[in-house]
């Protein structure tokens, strides 16, 4: 048996009992930290193509399985700790952004452009926005337009590179907060990044988020009367809230994902409904277009 189908053979077995368990609710999977092992593929590649005529021996075949099961649990440590790791602030910059609020602005845009970090949106302001990053590469611009239609608000991270990023020491952070009283459309773009937006207290018209490798999880609230949202990413863990009083509609576009959407009922080949969807008055319809990733969707 040559070494390169041991090695592909065992790191199938595994990636499938990862999804086995996370879909059975026996695991919580984080895909965004299980997606970081490709160069580990490139590794055994290489390993394969030295010794592809060479005998396998009985320890061989144990240390390509052992290997590969223990790059998955450090990968899922370090994962962990970015997760839990507080912000390491050395050598960081730091800057604040603030933008003043009018009573008669009805609308706003908000678009928010970033590559891996970590980006938090949680309560509200009497400015229009503000917001605080920290990071030792690159900096942030915020830019606003004013016009009759509506405000319009960019939050962009530019610049090349100037530190060094870290498991578990996360030098790019950015917090945010908005004014509830306009009605909000919201435009995330960001690459391997942990993001955690409560959007529960503001008037949500439509949410757009792209990703890679990421992280989401996205409160959404009842104060309007319809919310659109979509989120397009890779190999992700997704999680949704959303509250009991408002129906729900969600059109998934997963086939390699775990998907748990307890409250709802699949009513099409990729529709799911919550049962008091038609006699809602509000109603939040949420797209999801996914890779390998762990989808959630949960009512509150």
């Amino acid at each position: 048996m040559k070494i390169g189908r041991i090695f592909w053979g065992t790191l199938f077995v595994v990636l499938g009992g990862l999804a086995l368990l996370n879909n059975l609710d026996v695991l919580d999977v984080d895909w965004w930290t299980v997606i970081k092992l490709w160069p580990v593929i490139l590794i055994m590649w290489g390993l394969s193509a030295v010794l592809d005529k060479q005998p396998v021996r009985w320890y061989t075949v144990l240390f390509i399985i052992f290997a590969t099961v223990m790059m998955l649990v450090i990968t899922g440590l370090i994962g962990w700790f970015e997760r839990h790791e507080e912000f390491d602030a050395t050598d960081s910059r730091d800057q604040k952004f603030s933008e003043g609020f009018d009573a008669r602005i009805t609308e706003a845009e908000f678009r928010f452009s970033a590559g891996a970090g970590k980006f938090y949106l949680e309560g509200t302001t009497d400015q229009l926005i503000e917001a605080t990053t920290r990071t030792s590469f690159g900096r942030y611009d915020l830019d606003r337009d004013e016009s009759e239609e509506k405000e319009r608000i960019s939050l962009r991270m530019r610049g090349g590179r100037s530190g060094m990023w870290f498991p578990g020491r996360a030098r790019n952070q950015v917090e945010l907060q908005l004014n509830p009283n306009p009605l909000w459309d919201i435009i995330v773009e960001v690459g391997a990044a942990a993001l955690e937006f409560d959007l529960s207290p503001y008037r949500i018209n439509d949410v757009r988020i792209d990703g890679g490798a990421a992280s989401f999880k996205v409160k959404l609230g009842d104060r309007s009367e319809e919310t659109h949202m979509r989120v397009r990413t890779g190999a992700s863990s997704v999680e949704i809230q959303v509250p009991e009083s408002v129906g729900c509609e969600l059109n998934i576009v997963a086939p390699l994902s775990g998907k748990h959407f307890p409250g709802f009922e699949k009513v099409g080949s990729r529709i799911y409904q919550t049962d008091n969807f038609e006699s809602s008055a509000k109603k939040i319809f949420i797209d999801v277009d996914a890779g390998v990733s762990s989808l959630r969707v949960n009512r509150y």
